[in-house]
């Protein structure tokens, strides 16, 4: 089974009945951005970034304001560090996340001769992921 991850978009909308393409379809993870180690004044670490599109209907949320990346400037014909925000940035950190939860879990169950099929494995990254992102989105729709 594939896993799909979108962004859910930087409108500061609620999304519970105009949820975009491709991050409406009912396989698809919708992640929406929160602030985690740099907050601007007023907001805490968890918080729905005031740009990330949240409700009922956005399943999960992860970092997604000030990331640190880089670019290549054509000016300076350099390689930059340079810090972006947005959900298009808190996507890939959600996949990865349940990657890593994946692959833990097969290991974990090598390792451990614990038996489980593939179902259970999938069940049990399900809801760790779960649980993660649900202690990361704790204000996500205020």
């Amino acid at each position: 089974m594939l896993n799909f991850f979108t962004s859910a978009g930087n409108h500061d909308e609620e999304t519970d009945f105009q949820v975009q393409f491709p991050a409406n379809l009912t396989f698809v993870h919708g992640v929406g951005a929160i602030y985690d180690y740099e907050v601007p004044d007023g907001y805490n670490m968890g918080d729905k970034t005031d740009f990330s599109n949240y409700g009922e209907t956005l399943n999960e949320s992860a970092p997604g304001y000030n990331i640190e990346t880089v670019r290549y400037n054509s000016y300076s014909d350099e390689i930059e560090s340079i810090k972006v925000s947005g959900t298009s940035y808190s996507a890939p950190i959600a996949a990865l996340t349940f990657a890593y939860l994946k692959y833990a879990a097969k290991v974990l169950n090598k390792v451990l001769n614990l038996g489980m099929n593939n179902e259970m494995i999938r069940e049990l990254v399900d809801k760790a992921f779960k649980y993660a992102m649900e202690k990361q989105t704790r204000n996500r729709n205020t």
